[in-house]
C-alpha cells in the first residue's frame, strides 16, 4: 500500500471539490435547493436530505462507489476514474465521522415519526388551505 500515491490523490480530489464548490452557480444552486426543500418539505425532510449528502461527501475519498457519484453529481473533472486505495487510517476517520451526518438523518426521522410530515411542510399547509 503507497501512501504517498494516496496523498496526492486526496490533494486532487480535495482541490477539485473546492474548485467545484466554490463556483457561483453551485453555491446559489445548492442555496436555491436547500430552501426549496425547507420550505416545500420542511425541516426534517431537509436535515435527512443534509445528512445524506454530507455523508456521501465524507465517505467519498474512501469508498470507490461514492467517489463515482459525487464526480458525476458535482462533474469533477481532471480526476482519476477510479480511487487510489487507502490507508487504514482513512477508513476508521471516515467511519468516525459519519456520526454527524448519521445526527441528522436520526433526527429528522426521530421528528417525523413524533410529529408527523404535516406538522412542518408548508406543501400541507398549502394544500390544507385550498379545501
Amino acid at each position: 500500500m503507497d501512501t504517498d500515491s494516496y496523498k496526492e490523490f486526496e490533494v486532487l480530489f480535495r482541490n477539485a471539490m473546492s474548485r467545484q464548490i466554490g463556483t457561483n452557480g453551485y453555491i446559489f444552486g445548492f442555496i436555491g435547493l436547500c430552501m426549496l426543500v425547507f420550505v416545500s418539505a420542511g425541516f426534517f425532510i431537509g436535515a435527512i436530505i443534509a445528512g445524506f449528502y454530507l455523508a456521501l461527501i465524507i465517505i467519498a475519498p474512501v469508498y470507490d462507489p461514492a467517489y463515482q457519484l459525487v464526480c458525476k453529481l458535482l462533474r469533477l473533472q481532471n480526476l482519476p476514474s477510479r480511487i487510489v486505495k487507502p490507508p487504514l487510517s482513512k477508513f476508521v476517520s471516515a467511519s468516525l465521522s459519519l456520526i454527524a451526518p448519521g445526527l441528522f438523518i436520526f433526527y429528522g426521522i426521530r421528528g417525523l415519526s413524533s410529529f408527523g410530515f404535516c406538522w412542518q411542510s408548508a406543501l400541507c399547509v398549502l394544500v390544507d388551505s385550498f379545501r
